[in-house]
């Protein structure tokens, strides 16, 4: 006797038929979509790559980068060939903060 043909004959014995035979419908069922995802599967990944070429045919082109703009030179702080301070110095600049008028009632 083979031994499916023994298990088979074990569960009838034990009256244990229809929890047996649901557990073998139940693997040949998993074996079968198995199955099915392994002939699938190929077809699945050469559809998804040739989708892929297809969409990459429709990006827009990568953009050039941009060199940053050059900053803006500083004028210098003190008049050339002297040691005067010009009108950009820090300490003839007006100042950031005013100062409020203090109202006396």
């Amino acid at each position: 006797m083979s031994i499916p043909m023994l298990t088979l004959r074990n569960a009838v014995c034990n009256e244990r038929w229809e929890a047996c035979w649901q557990e073998i419908c139940t693997e040949q069922y998993r074996q079968l979509l198995l199955r099915r995802k392994q002939r699938v599967l190929p077809h699945v990944e050469q559809m998804v790559s040739s989708l892929m070429l297809w969409l990459l045919q429709f990006r827009p082109p990568t953009p050039k980068p941009v060199a940053p703009l050059p900053r803006p030179v500083a004028p210098a702080a003190t008049l050339p060939g002297s040691s005067r301070p010009s009108s950009y110095h820090p300490w003839k600049r007006t100042l950031a903060c005013r100062s409020k008028p203090i109202a006396k009632k």
